[in-house]
């Protein structure tokens, strides 16, 4: 049995390399260096089929992080590994497109997520789209499916 991360059950401690902030709700807001560190514990869990238990992670970061993809990310990630794919799409289109940062990353996993879902046509052309736009996160992943999606490389 695999040992539980401390990291899921206590409350992050403040970074000895920045000093901390009080959010706006009033309680503790950790550095930008552990937020990120947090968000990539939460979507390592995720893709490792553990998403119940990264939930308090996505939690978290929604509430340090709002207009920022992360948690919506994480969560339709979580979804996808537990088959729940229209979950995820529906996640990532009313939360994670609507950010003001990490919009191309929900892009990203949306052109996932919506294949996995069955909706191809909606995934031909979010995929044809993305293929059109700028160099980022987005554009690769769709570089990468356009023979399994389009049909062509």
């Amino acid at each position: 049995m695999a040992a539980r991360s401390p990291i899921a059950t206590r409350t992050p401690a403040p970074s000895s390399a920045a000093p901390s902030s009080v959010a706006p709700h009033g309680g503790f807001r950790p550095a930008p260096e552990d937020l990120q560190l947090l968000a990539e514990i939460g979507l390592s869990a995720a893709v490792r089929g553990e998403g119940q238990r990264a939930r308090p992670i996505f939690e978290a970061l929604a509430l340090w992080l709002p207009g920022h993809a992360a948690a919506a990310i994480g969560e339709a990630l979580a979804a996808l590994g537990q088959g729940r794919c229209g979950e995820a799409v529906r996640l990532l289109r009313t939360r994670g497109l609507t950010a003001r940062r990490g919009v191309a990353e929900a892009k990203a996993l949306l052109l996932v997520a919506l294949w996995l879902n069955g909706e191809r046509a909606i995934a031909q052309q979010l995929c044809r789209e993305l293929l059109a736009g700028p160099d980022d996160v987005a554009r690769r992943v769709a570089v990468s499916m356009q023979m399994r999606i389009l049909g062509q490389g």
